[in-house]
């Protein structure tokens, strides 16, 4: 966004770091737009410098321009926090959402309960379309032991912390899984 601001990692920064704000001023909020504490999940706000406020365009869409600034601030619609030494850590969007069965689906809440189990290193969850209608919910796991990956355990695990919408096939090295076996066999044509 011109005449917002900028995020820099001069190389000094920890590793997962995007850097500290370079020449701008930044907060990161909550959704009732207050200010979070170092460590916690917000959105990325940049203040508007006054002059550039007319900057931030959207094609054809001039309402969706008007959203992104709010009073001086300029809302990015990423999802990120701070350190207590200033640095910004990236962790999605706010946006990342799939439609399943009329619900939308927020790809960072189902990562968020996927990366609490104790064998999952680091994963990704989007959309992809669907035999039926709207999404299928996808999600590449990479586990911390691969040689002690089941995938009924990740299923299980979720059972109980995701709405019902929310569940559908995983993917791992791009094959579809199924909570059965079975079913699993199928979709993948075996």
């Amino acid at each position: 966004m011109e005449g917002s601001g900028l995020i820099i990692n001069f190389g000094n920064a920890p590793k997962g770091s995007l850097g500290k704000p370079h020449e701008s001023t930044i907060r990161i909020v909550n959704k009732n737009r207050k200010d979070v504490e170092p460590g916690e999940i917000g959105e990325l706000l940049f203040k508007v410098i006054p002059d550039k406020k007319n900057t931030i365009e959207y094609y054809n869409n001039t309402a969706a321009a008007q959203e992104k600034v709010i009073g001086e601030w300029a809302y990015s619609g990423d999802l990120m926090f701070q350190d207590s030494e200033g640095n910004i850590y990236f962790v999605g969007r706010n946006t990342d959402s799939m439609r399943r069965r009329g619900e939308n689906v927020s790809a960072f809440d189902v990562e968020k309960e996927i990366l609490k189990h104790e064998n999952v290193m680091e994963c990704a969850v989007y959309g992809v379309p669907s035999e039926m209608t709207e999404d299928d919910i996808m999600a590449t796991i990479r586990p911390v032991n691969s040689g002690n990956f089941d995938v009924k355990e990740i299923w299980d695990f979720l059972k109980g912390k995701l709405a019902k919408f929310c569940h559908s096939p995983l993917s791992k090295g791009g094959r579809r899984l199924s909570p059965n076996p079975q079913l699993q066999d199928q979709e993948n044509g075996s």
